[in-house]
């Protein structure tokens, strides 16, 4: 076999952690369909490989005979003394494919076979790899885009990053590092089979599990998470431990642990309030910062409240295109009227 094609498997085999039994197999297979196209039709064709010395033998053989009568068996007794002197009428001999033959099959399987398997068995080990990481946090290197989505490095994978899923106060540059979470693993496909989100409500969850150790060990429950990406976030928070004052725990000393979060969401706000089975507790609480003067349940079958506040609360209470009542009535499960104190 040709010195290059059996270099090129081991740098290969060495670089992407492939084992070279997974090439020589298609090689093999590839060798034998091209090789079969240098032979007559009908030609029986013998390969014998030996992988560890580097060599490919392709052969046929054929029954040396006076008179040809099956060129796909037989071979004249003049046209095989050219390549044996010695032989004889009934000898059957084997008739070895040219070694400029097979170095150019030895060429194009290398060219158009084996890159194609390497390719499949990286996506494979890729697949292997990362599926079971899907809901967790990875940190990549921004290195291109494609077209407005941006491709991270995450080592010896890439994954995407659709615009869909990069928040709205996103300023996203190359080489710049950035924290996403494993939202899908394909196995198919020409595009990186990693795709990654940052719109998630587990992504905050999972931040929040990062930075407030009494999270990550279930001392504060997180009762309820609601999202608006790059805009917003509500987080319910509850303990059963009476020393713990959870809202300070999440939010830490001087703001550091919530503002770390706050940070990485690009300066997406996040209230942290506590969680009650009180409808009206659980309701004033959620619309913090927003002072409410009181509650009033309409129907707890249907989960409908007016809520009074005062009138410099109002806007507050609203917030910025409504994202504050919005995200409360979504953190409580509970439908919500706003109404002016007067």
């Amino acid at each position: 076999m040709p010195k290059g094609l059996l270099e090129i498997i081991e740098q290969v085999s060495r670089e992407k952690g492939i084992d070279r039994e997974v090439f020589f197999r298609v090689i093999e297979d590839a060798i034998k369909t091209a090789a079969k196209t240098y032979f007559k039709e009908n030609e029986p064709v013998n390969i014998a490989f030996d992988w560890e010395k580097g060599d490919i033998k392709i052969f046929t053989k054929k029954l040396v005979v006076k008179k040809v009568k099956d060129e796909s068996k037989e071979v004249s007794w003049e046209q095989a003394k050219k390549t044996n002197p010695d032989v004889k009428l009934g000898d059957t001999i084997e008739i070895n494919l040219p070694p400029e033959i097979l170095g150019r099959i030895s060429a194009h399987v290398a060219k158009n076979i084996i890159y194609n398997e390497i390719s499949t068995a990286e996506r494979d080990k890729i697949y292997k790899e990362y599926t079971p990481k899907i809901g967790t946090i990875v940190t990549g290197k921004v290195r291109r885009f494609l077209g407005n989505d941006a491709v991270l490095s995450l080592g010896k994978a890439e994954a995407l990053l659709p615009k869909k899923d990069q928040l709205k106060t996103d300023d996203i540059r190359r080489e710049m590092e950035l924290k996403a979470l494993i939202r899908k693993v394909y196995k198919e496909g020409k595009e990186p089979q990693i795709v990654l989100t940052r719109t998630s409500k587990t992504f905050l969850i999972k931040l929040l599990e990062f930075e407030i150790p009494e999270i990550a060990d279930g001392t504060i429950e997180l009762k309820s998470v609601v999202r608006e990406p790059g805009e917003k976030s509500k987080i319910a928070v509850f303990t059963k431990e009476r020393n713990i004052d959870p809202i300070g725990a999440c939010i830490g000393m001087r703001g550091n642990r919530i503002l770390a979060v706050t940070k990485e969401l690009s300066g997406e706000r996040i209230d942290v309030v506590i969680w009650s089975d009180n409808p009206e507790i659980f309701i004033k609480n959620a619309m913090a910062p927003a002072k409410i003067s009181r509650i009033k349940i309409l129907s707890e079958k249907e989960r409908k409240a007016i809520v009074y506040v005062p009138k410099d609360q109002l806007a507050i209470a609203i917030g910025k295109q409504g994202v504050n009542v919005k995200l409360a009535s979504k953190l409580t499960g509970w439908h919500i009227d706003l109404q002016r104190e007067d």
